[in-house]
Parts: C-alpha cells; sequence; structure tokens
C-alpha cells in the first residue's frame, strides 16, 4: 500500500486469509473440548456475509472496511490468543470478548448494507 501497489485482489485475498485464519483458530480451540461450537461461529461469519451479499444483493453493497472492524479483528486475534495460552477463566473472557466485538462488527456491516439507509 505505501508504494501504491494496492489492488482490489490483494484486499480480497488479505481478507480471505484473516477469515481462514480465524476459523481455523477456532477448530483448534474446539478440538481439545475447552470451548463449545460457538467458536466456530466467528470463523464463519465472513462467509455468512459474503455468501448473503451473493444470494441477497444489498442495494447498499458490501460495507467498506472501517477503523472498528479492524480494531475488532486484532481483539479477536488476541483473544484467540490468549484462549489457547492463559488459562481460565481469563482465556474465555478474552475469547468471548474478542467473539463479540467482531460479532458486532458483523452485524454494523449488515445493518449497513440492508438496513434502512441501504434503501
Amino acid at each position: 500500500k505505501r508504494r501504491g501497489k494496492a489492488s482490489e485482489f490483494g484486499a480480497y485475498f488479505d481478507m480471505e486469509t484473516d477469515a481462514y485464519f480465524v476459523l481455523l483458530a477456532g477448530i483448534v480451540l474446539l478440538t481439545p473440548g475447552r470451548y463449545g461450537a460457538w467458536i466456530l461461529v466467528v470463523g464463519l461469519l465472513r462467509y455468512v456475509y459474503v455468501l448473503v451479499l451473493a444470494l441477497v444483493p444489498a442495494r447498499a453493497g458490501e460495507q467498506p472496511r472501517s477503523s472498528f472492524g479492524r480494531h475488532a479483528f486484532t481483539s479477536l486475534m488476541l483473544g484467540l490468543t490468549l484462549g489457547m495460552v492463559l488459562g481460565e477463566p481469563l482465556a474465555t473472557v478474552a475469547t468471548a470478548l474478542g467473539c463479540g466485538l467482531v460479532t458486532a462488527s458483523f452485524l454494523r456491516s449488515f445493518y449497513w448494507s440492508y438496513g434502512p439507509r441501504a434503501r
């Protein structure tokens, strides 16, 4: 980006790589039985969002990337990492907080794409 060589493909590749990493981290956290299936929901949110946009095109389109979304994703990465290394109850609190912020970010995106403002 700094050199002016950013592309649309690169942006999508970055987002999809992040989504895949989150899904893999959720699978890692699910397998030892520490967390329930809720940990996979946040890993599937990006795919659900893209699928819904493909099946039911929104008038407003896909929401542009926001600073809230970036901060929520950073919190999620921190929460998933702490969920892997900390003991209970801090691991669950950190993971749930990160998952909650990313879920709120996706809810904002759905509202932006399909809410009253989109009409």
